[in-house]
This record gives C-alpha cells, structure tokens and sequence, in this order.
C-alpha cells in the first residue's frame, strides 16, 4: 500500500447510521454506511484540488467507502466496519472503540 504523509492535510467523513434494536446489551445496534476521503502534503501552498488534466480518477487522493455495524454504548461505539478503495483496489477490516473526532 502506498500511504502519503505531509505535515497538512485534508480529511472528510460522512456517515450514515440507523438504531436497529434500541437496547442490546448495554447500548443500541445501528448499521451504518460511510464514505471518507483525504489528502495530504508537506505544506498549504502545494494542496491542489484541481484535478490533474486528462486524469480519470484523481489517484492523489485516497478515498474509500463501506458499511459497518455499531454498539453504541454510553463510553462511544464499538465499531466494525469494512472498507473498499476504489482506486488502490484494496480492502480492509476495522474495528474501533470510540469517537474519531
């Protein structure tokens, strides 16, 4: 996998959630679908949101989308989510315990 680094950047999430069963356990159980995309670089002056000419897919971004399922629980959710990326055509499993914002 190719990452990018640089000292600024860009991030955008978008999420979508629906409480299923109000009370499991100690929290609710809502599947969700997502959609996030960012880019990085060594400085602001160099961040370029044009995409290059003649460029299909805008390979400097790295994007993906995917669907998951949430506890959400009175500490944050406990997630597991699966991701897909187009454009590196690769895939991955997550699972996350809390806010990342």
């Amino acid at each position: 996998m190719d990452i990018q680094t640089g000292i600024s950047g860009g991030v955008v999430n978008v999420e979508a959630r629906y409480t299923l069963v109000q009370h499991f356990f100690i929290g609710s159980l809502a599947p969700a679908v997502f959609f996030d995309a960012g880019l990085s670089s060594d400085d602001l002056q160099s961040l370029d949101f044009d995409p290059p000419p003649g460029s299909p897919i805008d390979t400097r971004y790295a994007w993906s989308g995917g669907v998951g399922l949430r506890l959400v629980t009175p500490v944050g959710p406990l997630a597991l989510d699966y991701a897909y990326s187009p454009p590196r055509n690769s895939s991955a499993w997550y699972l996350t315990l809390g806010y990342i914002f």
